[in-house]
């Protein structure tokens, strides 16, 4: 028999709940609390990165935190976990910053959960 779950929710993220309660090895990218950081360290992160198919991450910093923008996509706030990983509130995506060898972030990796659409 085939397990199915409804969850109704009225902003993003509820496809990821829904993937987690029916197999618990598949944590949740969502729903986390953010840890304060210092902006010092923000800046770090702070640069422009390709990622193919073409397309630029623009990662800015401001006094509220970081903002990410993706090719013409709006720019979103991302928060902070206790690693060099963000994870943002309005979809299922996380981005891990990997130090490079002058201490800011020398690549930026994309996790994002995509659904089936069609068998």
């Amino acid at each position: 028999m085939m397990a199915r779950i409804v969850i109704i929710g009225n902003a993003g993220g509820t496809a990821d709940l829904g993937i987690h309660i029916l197999d618990p090895r598949f944590q949740l990218m969502w729903h986390r609390t953010a840890v304060p950081v210092d902006p010092a360290q923000l800046r770090r992160l702070t640069a422009r990165h390709r990622l193919t198919p073409p397309q630029i991450f623009d990662v800015t910093a401001d006094d509220r935190g970081l903002l990410v923008k993706l090719g013409e996509q709006k720019a979103y706030r991302v928060f902070p976990t206790p690693d060099w990983t963000f994870f943002y509130k309005c979809v299922g995506a996380q981005l891990t910053f990997e130090p490079g060898d002058d201490g800011r972030a020398g690549r930026l990796i994309l996790d994002q959960i995509a659904e089936r659409i069609e068998p």
